[in-house]
């Protein structure tokens, strides 16, 4: 992991990043969590993605070289970007707001993003579901996940292939 200087800013109000591979648990996990009167879920939305992207035009390199790349400016706007995505997305989905509340990020790929988790929320917690990859697998086969072409279900091999390569973006060369 990168050593990078550490970031002024109250560690209990970064999002909590619920991640895992899919079909894990983490929707129940999800649901659980999002009765909490102090939690608000925010599910499955490409804010994280978003921010990639742009780390990558603000310092010209490719992730995950970019994070070392941003200034303290660039990463608290960075910031800011993500919280005004979060109230969008949560807006959309139940009318919901951040006030008085902690969000939780509930993405599982984000686990892909862990080191922009880790620049851009330092210390943030972070919950991993686990499952046991064979019953996880065949779930992924057996579910019509609506975004199979975006995740590699398109056979039983090419889910295995999710559960046990290096980085599940090396299912789109297959």
């Amino acid at each position: 992991v990168q050593s990078w200087p550490s970031l002024a800013g109250d560690a209990d109000s970064h999002p909590v990043f619920l991640l895992g591979l899919p079909r894990s648990g983490s929707t129940l996990l999800d649901l659980m969590l999002d009765g909490h009167e102090k939690l608000q879920v925010l599910s499955e939305t490409d804010a994280l993605e978003q921010l990639v992207e742009q780390s990558e035009t603000l310092t010209g390199q490719p992730y995950p070289a970019c994070l070392a790349a941003l200034t303290t400016e660039q990463i608290r706007s960075l910031q800011l970007q993500y919280f005004d995505r979060a109230e969008q997305h949560l807006s959309r989905q139940s009318g919901g707001r951040l006030a008085g509340t902690r969000l939780v990020d509930k993405n599982p790929l984000n686990l892909l993003r862990l080191p922009l988790i880790h620049r851009l929320f330092p210390g943030a917690p972070l919950i991993i579901t686990e499952r046991d990859l064979h019953d996880a697998a065949l779930s992924c086969f057996l579910n019509d996940l609506g975004g199979r072409g975006e995740q590699g279900f398109w056979s039983l091999d090419e889910s295995c292939l999710l559960y046990t390569s290096p980085s599940p973006r090396d299912l789109s060369t297959s």
